[in-house]
């Protein structure tokens, strides 16, 4: 008899410590945010549609810009001091000199706040010299410096390496044909700018 109600206490306890664990599950999953509840249901969701990630002209354009901008930083930084912006900015005016920032900004697509303050701190490096536009003087003209000049000659090889290296492999009127496809994209990118006002 004692053995039997010794098993029946043990069952019993062992049944209790069984339906705490249950409402401690179902405390647990109530405490849960909202983020948990519906992560389950986020990890199984489909899409309806997406991008070719190896056919889409503007995904492969936009992996190749971040690529050939991060290595193009870490390389003119370590090698000269400069970083992407700043080598652009050298070489647009090395091509353009005595030009506005809003020409920069034209030709190069940046941001004009972006491009002011670049050409701030390479003036304050000796790269760039400003003076007074003459038809407006409240706006400036940029050049560069001869500093800025030998700092540019000495960087562009390595630009140029750079290219050799990306179009390793292309026949002439295969890089001919890829500059041409570039350029017409460029000519027709302002046109995506129609897109901003769509609902």
């Amino acid at each position: 008899m004692e053995t039997s109600a010794g098993s029946e206490i043990t069952a019993n306890k062992e049944d209790a410590d069984s339906i705490r664990f249950r409402l401690n599950r179902i405390e647990s999953k109530d405490r849960e945010s909202p983020d948990e509840k519906g992560r389950d249901a986020t990890m199984t969701a489909r899409t309806t549609r997406t991008l070719d990630l190896q056919n889409s002209v503007g995904v492969l354009l936009n992996f190749l810009s971040t690529r050939l901008t991060a290595s193009g930083s870490a390389t003119y930084r370590s090698r000269f001091g400069l970083g992407i912006l700043e080598f652009r900015l050298l070489v647009m005016l090395a091509a353009e000199p005595d030009i506005p920032p809003s020409r920069i900004c034209e030709v190069m697509g940046l941001d004009g706040g972006a491009v002011s303050r670049a050409l701030r701190g390479m003036e304050a490096r000796g790269l760039v010299a400003s003076r007074p536009d003459r038809r407006n003087p409240a706006y400036k003209l940029w050049s560069l410096t001869a500093e800025g000049a030998r700092l540019q000659d000495a960087a562009v090889p390595i630009s140029m390496e750079r290219d050799a290296i990306l179009l390793a492999g292309f026949s002439d009127e295969e890089r001919t044909m890829l500059i041409a496809m570039l350029r017409r994209m460029l000519a027709q990118v302002d046109g995506l700018r129609d897109l901003i006002d769509q609902p």
